[in-house]
């Protein structure tokens, strides 16, 4: 049923009021971004979860966009600022789970509860088995749908008269570049242009924390080799968060759960 013809039958008075009442529910929001690869989209099932993180966080907000074709069936809604809840992974492993999760759930919780007067949102876009290398490249695809979809997420909250600050991002990524040394050997620069690139596309210049999760020495036990394409891609994220201002490191060994 089209809302015009009622719109336009209300006393002026009356339209004042709706609009000053829409206007009055207008929040402020801190905005974290999260990208990378399988375990930015999180492998966990969400049957194992208990409370609060199986249920949505109503004082989270979440917005995603997914472009994986997956055989899971219980993705959240996209392209729409949503409640925090379970279902943003990509459900493309063995065995599939109904719905997964990622960081994401964790870390919102988290962020809400230090930050409890603040407003807290997270725009996450991802896709499994992508390389830094050419995907997340600042021609590569991955890279132009993230800037997009964070975009899209930013202009959404400002079309609903909300305003925003951005406050950082978190990545989880580095499998796909393992893979060969060649790309390995690369890693430090790609990650260094990738922040750079973040700052200026979407943090408009601003150092904004950039947390880098690492690769695990439960993903593969080469990763304790000196000289093997996985010691080097963990190294150079290490690396890269001591060169770099407002860059971290999180150290995931021992995880046997990829998130």
């Amino acid at each position: 049923m089209s809302t015009r013809p009622i719109l336009h039958s209300l006393a002026p008075a009356t339209l004042s009021a709706l609009l000053l009442t829409s206007a009055a529910h207008a929040d402020h929001y801190q905005v974290y971004l999260l990208g990378g690869q399988s375990n930015a989209n999180g492998r966990g099932d969400a049957a194992q979860l208990t409370e609060p993180l199986a249920s949505p966080q109503s004082d989270v907000r979440f917005y995603w966009h997914r472009t994986q074709v997956t055989t899971n069936v219980g993705h959240l809604v996209e392209d729409t600022w949503i409640d925090l809840a379970p279902g943003s992974g990509h459900g493309t492993t063995s065995p599939v789970y109904a719905k997964e999760f990622g960081s994401e759930l964790s870390f919102g919780r988290t962020i809400a509860d230090t930050k409890s007067t603040a407003n807290i949102a997270i725009i996450k876009y991802s896709h499994g088995g992508t390389n830094l290398h050419t995907q997340w490249s600042a021609s590569g695809d991955m890279y132009a749908t993230f800037i997009a979809t964070a975009q899209a997420g930013l202009t959404a909250l400002t079309e609903a008269g909300h305003t925003y600050d951005l406050r950082g991002m978190l990545w989880h990524q580095g499998e796909a570049d393992a893979g060969s040394l060649t790309n390995a050997n690369a890693y430090a620069a790609n990650l260094t242009s990738l922040i750079n690139r973040v700052r200026r596309d979407v943090f408009d210049g601003r150092s904004l924390p950039f947390i880098i999760g690492g690769l695990s020495n439960s993903q593969d036990s080469s990763i304790e080799t000196p000289g093997s394409s996985w010691y080097t891609v963990r190294q150079a994220q290490e690396n890269t968060a001591q060169a770099m201002t407002q860059v971290g490191f999180v150290n995931t060994d021992g995880y046997t759960t990829r998130i």
